[in-house]
């Protein structure tokens, strides 16, 4: 696994900008976790503010998405679970290549050591980050690999 720096980050479109936007993430703290009413999608996350985070995937795909956690060589935790974030602020937002991904996909750090990524069958899925307070939203979308 794969962290890439901000300059490769931003070289790409327009991800200055929505790194600017999503910078805001940093310090917040994971509220709750929003079970969709269907089981077909993977659940939303609530932050300080009434920020929500959203995977998004196509509709087949959303279907097997699930929040990841990994550790810095990309594997799994096996002792740690999404709701024992719950009341940690996010340390860190950027993008990971892992080697079985197509694209790199962004990602939120927390305790410094633990990166949560939406998973899909293919790879990771794109964000969409909500800030109903501002009437403000952006995605953070995947990255081509180069």
């Amino acid at each position: 696994m794969r962290i890439l720096t901000r300059p490769e980050i931003e070289a790409h479109d327009d991800l200055a900008r929505q790194m600017a936007f999503h910078d805001r993430l940093l310090n917040m703290r994971l509220l709750t976790i929003l079970h969709p009413k269907s089981g077909n999608e993977p659940p939303r996350l609530a932050f300080d503010n009434q920020v929500i985070i959203t995977p998004r995937a196509d509709p087949i795909a959303s279907r097997y998405s699930v929040w990841g956690l990994l550790d810095q060589s990309g594997k799994p935790f096996p002792w740690i679970d999404l709701t024992d974030l719950i009341g940690c602020p996010g340390t860190e937002i950027g993008y990971l290549q892992h080697p079985d991904w197509k694209h790199a996909a962004p990602y939120l750090q927390f305790l410094n050591w633990a990166y949560l990524v939406c998973e899909a069958p293919k790879g990771g899925c794109a964000l969409r980050h909500d800030r109903p307070r501002e009437d403000a939203w952006d995605v953070f979308p995947q990255v081509r690999r180069d």
